[in-house]
């Protein structure tokens, strides 16, 4: 997981941007081999927590992109992606790769996510 913060020069609002994948923060054991819904819960798992200790929350995040190496595997991101975020989802996308920076990871997620009261 890698984290990144920023201040929009313009509103003076911080942002933090977190990159995660299935390894889960407190064991950095990879969760679901083989299945991307898993993995996807993972992922945002992962990013909930980042959320968390920044002090922000999912309603928090501002955008989203997802990584899939196989679009087979877009259903199963999207379920989990819709019962995270429900009917007020961010904004997103999502890149079709040829790879992940480990062969075992179906799903990487970049969020966005507003620091409220940073700014």
């Amino acid at each position: 997981c890698r984290l990144f913060f920023f201040q929009d020069r313009a509103t003076r609002e911080i942002y933090t941007l977190a990159h995660t994948d299935a390894l889960p923060i407190s064991t950095g054991k990879l969760v679901g081999v083989g299945d991307c819904e898993a993995q996807t819960r993972q992922v945002f798992a992962n990013i909930k927590s980042i959320a968390a200790a920044v002090g922000a929350s999912m309603d928090d995040v501002v955008k989203i992109t997802c990584f899939l190496i196989d679009v087979a595997d877009y259903a199963a991101y999207g379920k989990v992606r819709s019962e995270t975020f429900g009917s007020g989802p961010p904004a997103s996308s999502t890149v079709m790769v040829a790879a992940l920076v480990r062969p075992e990871f179906l799903v990487e997620v970049e969020a966005i996510v507003h620091v409220p009261g940073g700014g």
